[in-house]
């Protein structure tokens, strides 16, 4: 029987899955982080290796046995040049993993396990990141560069403007929109702090992203209630609107549906908050597409994206996998336009 793999590559944590010919899960493994530009190539290529092998003992395919097709959706994946070096080096050096190779940037995988002819991904993680694939295999982005260039609507980005709304209120510089006590009181308990110097250390000396974006988290679970918190994340509502409304232009018309209008995947622990981004959201979408789009659905996905990579994969290398797409997702939010 021919089987298929995918990658679902993140920068700290990564998740294979092999598919039989009827889309069935047949094995699976995790591992760790498999961005290129954080590790190299050789330890990208040595970690899937590992991956797959542990993810074929798991379906009692013997290691040695390729698969028929394997996608890598991978973060950092957007260079060709970079992305060919690592398919020779799996083709040479790997043989086994599989006769057929093909590796994209993780949002692909996003997409396509939930869009079976291309889709918009819009990813507010620690960072955030929209991208769209159309029909004809053209894509965009808009955003994805980073704390220092962008991530707005991100974790991150919500933790910095939380706290800047405080350090600026205290140097009497520009008042808070709202009162900032439980922000502040919330800072100085999540940073382990007695006075702003304190934070000093984590935002330059020991800086870690991943950790400073944690902050968002106390924000959404402990501050429903407190109006800056809201007004901080209805600004990430509206910023992240701002991602679809700059792509929608370059949408082609096979993109729109009558059910689902565009379809938008949205990836990522912010839109656990959805409550707290929804209003400000819609509002923004609705009052920049006007007569551009009838309709838009929000979804989350219930699968891993490395389904969507390996149905990637299987297709590029001419192989159909049987597929419900809509066993894959559950929708977040629709709304007429």
């Amino acid at each position: 029987m021919p089987y298929y793999g995918g990658v679902e590559g993140g920068a700290s944590h990564s998740h294979t899955v092999i598919l039989d010919e009827s889309g069935d899960l047949v094995g699976e493994s995790d591992g760790l982080g498999t961005n290129v530009w954080q590790i190299g190539v050789d330890e990208v290529c040595k970690r899937v290796n590992q991956m797959v092998e542990s993810a074929k003992n798991k379906a009692g395919i013997d290691p040695k046995s390729p698969l028929k097709s394997i996608g890598l959706c991978l973060s950092g994946g957007e260079q060709k040049d970079k992305n060919k070096e690592m398919t020779d080096m799996i083709t040479s050096k790997y043989p086994h993993i599989s006769d057929n190779v093909l590796i994209q940037t993780d949002t692909f995988g996003s997409i396509a396990t939930a869009c079976e002819n291309g889709g918009m991904v819009l990813i507010s993680g620690t960072g955030t990141n929209c991208q769209l694939v159309n029909k004809d295999e053209s894509v965009f982005r808009c955003g994805g560069w980073g704390h220092m260039m962008g991530d707005e609507g991100g974790a991150y980005w919500i933790a910095h403007r939380a706290i800047k709304f405080v350090f600026d209120h205290d140097d009497n510089m520009k008042p808070a929109p709202h009162d900032p006590t439980f922000v502040r009181s919330a800072m100085f308990k999540y940073f382990n702090i007695n006075d702003r110097y304190g934070l000093l250390d984590s935002l330059y000396t020991n800086f870690k992203k991943s950790f400073f974006a944690g902050f968002c988290k106390v924000l959404a679970t402990e501050g429903l209630n407190d109006p800056l918190v809201k007004s901080v994340f209805e600004d990430a509502g509206k910023v992240l609107a701002d991602h679809v409304l700059a792509l929608l232009p370059r949408t082609s018309k096979g993109m729109f549906t009558d059910e689902y209008g565009i379809e938008i995947v949205c990836v990522g622990s912010v839109w656990k908050s959805w409550t707290l981004l929804k209003n400000a959201f819609v509002t923004r979408l609705k009052s920049g597409v006007k007569d551009k789009l009838h309709r838009f659905t929000l979804v989350e996905l219930t699968k891993s994206s490395a389904f969507g990579a390996a149905y990637i994969g299987a297709k590029h290398a001419g192989f159909n996998i049987s597929k419900d797409m809509t066993k894959n997702y559950k929708t977040l939010h629709q709304e007429d336009v």
